[in-house]
């Protein structure tokens, strides 16, 4: 029997990885948004829509392909994804004007929102047990830690003559990592189902998921914190490096670092949860805990020392609440031999919310705020806690043969 076999983790390793490098070509182009600029000959404007464009394939077509996907395979869709991944490095790299720039990010977009439908979807295709709620909460933490990643990358590089090596090294990793998902476990095609004499599959299977009020809830209540952390790493090395002095380089890392305390906090989140201890409390209290967060963090006039404990709360209790959202997908699916199309309509959302969060926090960032940042994460982030489908879940008592208990 093969080591990948059965859901090891170093095949759920893979994955992540896959994922957390697809989501980290965002991370490698912030630190080096300047230099990108000035060689393309881009206003503002033009970068900030280029880097939105990152996020419009999965907005506009995560659900439909996760049905597509639920019909060719989850592992041969991340492998194509992958390539796609691949491919807009040297495009990137190579890129004269800004038509070339918005052509590479929208070729990564595909890419990143092909890995982000099947990728939890072959997890819970590989996984079962009590291993299916751990992986997919380590999972759930792909975004932050791909764009520390992706700063990580760049960070060394940032300068004008040398940024495209940072293109360079992400796109080595990434073909090897693409290269690894071969040796991860096909996972098994469904069998078509009828309903009213029809076979249900591809579109079907995704407008089934939308009609499945447990997928729409969690969905929404996913991409909110999704959504907050995502713009929150995205201002937050200008906002550092303004409000404490510091060199824009010295904030990426700080922030790079700190946002690899939300695969801690997944973990944690996966541990609890693996104990049956119920999503709807974890997720009450890192709700609190993030609000926290964002305070110290955003706190007008705080030192570093308490900007940094709040960063450090923030994303560890982010990286908490994403995994207790995630976790409940297999919860939602009826049958996770079919999981890409609800994981389709999950990503379609939090890609929905990525798309809109880049021109609301620069723009709140333009205007010299901080105590917005705080309001906006503690109403986004109590009405997530609301949206969830746990208190469905709970109140019924609905535990479907061969699902976890109930939360």
């Amino acid at each position: 029997m093969s080591s990948q076999e059965n859901g090891s983790w170093s095949a759920v390793g893979l994955i992540y990885l896959a994922t957390v490098l697809s989501m980290g070509f965002v991370g490698v182009i912030v630190p080096l948004i300047a230099y990108l600029q000035h060689d393309v000959g881009a206003t503002s404007e033009q970068m900030g829509f280029a880097i939105a464009l990152f996020s419009a394939p999965s907005a506009v077509l995560a659900g439909i392909g996760g049905a597509i996907v639920d019909r060719v395979g989850a592992r041969a869709s991340l492998i194509v994804s992958g390539v796609f991944a691949v491919i807009a490095d040297p495009l990137i790299a190579a890129a004269s004007s800004v038509a070339t720039l918005d052509i590479a990010t929208l070729v990564a977009g595909v890419g990143f929102a092909g890995i982000t439908v099947s990728a939890p979807a072959l997890i819970m295709a590989i996984t079962r047990g009590a291993r299916r709620p751990q992986a997919m909460s380590v999972w759930s933490t792909y975004p932050p830690a791909g764009l520390s990643l992706g700063l990580l990358f760049a960070v060394p590089f940032a300068g004008p003559d040398h940024w495209r090596w940072a293109l360079v090294l992400h796109g080595a990793v990434m073909i090897i990592i693409t290269a690894g998902i071969f040796a991860v476990q096909k996972s098994p095609r469904p069998a078509p189902s009828t309903r009213g004499g029809r076979a249900n599959g591809g579109p079907a299977e995704f407008v089934a998921a939308f009609g499945n009020l447990g997928v729409v809830r969690l969905a929404a209540a996913a991409c909110l914190p999704a959504g907050l952390a995502y713009g929150t790493t995205l201002v937050i090395p200008s906002y550092l490096a303004n409000a404490q002095n510091l060199s824009l380089s010295t904030a990426s890392t700080i922030v790079a670092f700190a946002n690899l305390a939300t695969i801690l906090g997944g973990l944690v989140a996966g541990y609890v949860l693996a104990r049956q201890v119920s999503a709807l409390a974890l997720y009450g209290v890192t709700v609190l805990a993030g609000i926290l967060g964002q305070l110290l963090l955003f706190l007008p006039g705080a030192g570093l020392p308490v900007a940094m404990t709040g960063l450090m709360i923030w994303t560890f209790t982010i990286g908490g609440s994403i995994a207790a959202t995630m976790a409940l997908l297999p919860r939602v699916v009826r049958d996770p031999a079919r999981g890409a199309a609800a994981s389709g309509v999950v990503g379609q959302f939090i890609s929905a919310a990525s798309f809109l969060v880049p021109s609301l926090y620069f723009g709140i960032l333009g205007k010299g705020g901080s105590m917005e940042f705080v309001l906006l994460a503690a109403a986004a982030l109590v009405l997530s806690l609301f949206l969830l489908p746990a208190w469905k879940v709970r109140a019924s008592g609905d535990a479907r043969p061969g699902m976890a208990p109930p939360v």
